[in-house]
């Protein structure tokens, strides 16, 4: 498809080595919660078969399979939630496109979200976010919220906790480091939002349902996105 416009992604000067780091951090996280996962569960049989120990109740055999089983899960929320978007932070390239956003990646992958299937497409400045009352504060604390389309606290209640508001942001994948000028959230039509909690591994830039994008220059990256988002609604 004809490229209108593309950007490098924003740079971040020592946010790299952070970024290992972090990763380093989570990835032993997710280990301790592996072996935990057996451990406890292990160490609470061990203590109920010594010989001092009091008859083996029923519901000590659904709490530990509940451990384990807990263990696990929020291990693999830690690793495709966090650890593996922290390892690919590697877009290469922003390009709008006459029917459609790409996204090239380091590895020479590109991802293309075609106009068809977004919903809505909106800029986030970080100056905004932080001048809002205390109230929207303390309900979203990362400005996930549109207030061009929510105008009430009541709103904003069923925004923040009825999971299936159609306007509801959740869990945006972040492609890369933040410009301290802002970002883009694309929020499709089809994806998964919270349904990833149940099935981790659909944390992933094909499949969630909200995006966000970080262009070097988020504002203006966003104007010819959202120009060519609008011709083409016109054309369609």
């Amino acid at each position: 498809m004809p490229i209108i416009h593309e950007q490098l992604p924003a740079q971040r000067p020592g946010w790299n080595f952070f970024r290992w780091f972090a990763a380093a951090a989570i990835a032993l996280i997710i280990i301790l919660m592996v072996v935990g996962a057996f451990v406890v569960p292990f160490k609470m049989i061990s203590e109920a078969q010594a010989p001092d120990a009091k008859e083996w109740p029923w519901w000590q055999t659904g709490l530990i399979i509940a451990i384990s089983v807990f263990y696990l899960w929020i291990s693999l929320l830690i690793f495709y939630h966090i650890l593996l978007p922290v390892v690919r932070m590697r877009t290469k390239r922003y390009i709008v496109e006459e029917q459609g956003v790409g996204i090239e990646f380091q590895n020479g992958k590109l991802l293309t979200i075609p106009f068809s299937n977004v919903a809505k497409i909106r800029f986030r400045d970080p100056k905004q976010i932080a001048t809002r009352p205390l109230w929207k504060k303390i309900l979203d604390p990362i400005g996930l919220v549109d207030e061009s389309e929510v105008h009430t606290a009541w709103e904003w209640l069923k925004l923040e906790f009825v999971p299936a508001f159609p306007k509801k942001t959740v869990m945006p994948y972040v492609l890369g480091f933040s410009s301290q000028q802002g970002d883009i959230l694309v929020h499709r039509k089809k994806g998964a939002g919270l349904s990833r909690l149940i099935k981790p591994w659909l944390h992933h830039p094909e499949t969630v349902r909200d995006l966000n994008l970080t262009p070097e220059n988020p504002s203006e990256f966003y104007k010819q996105l959202q120009a060519a988002y609008d011709g083409w609604n016109k054309n369609n």
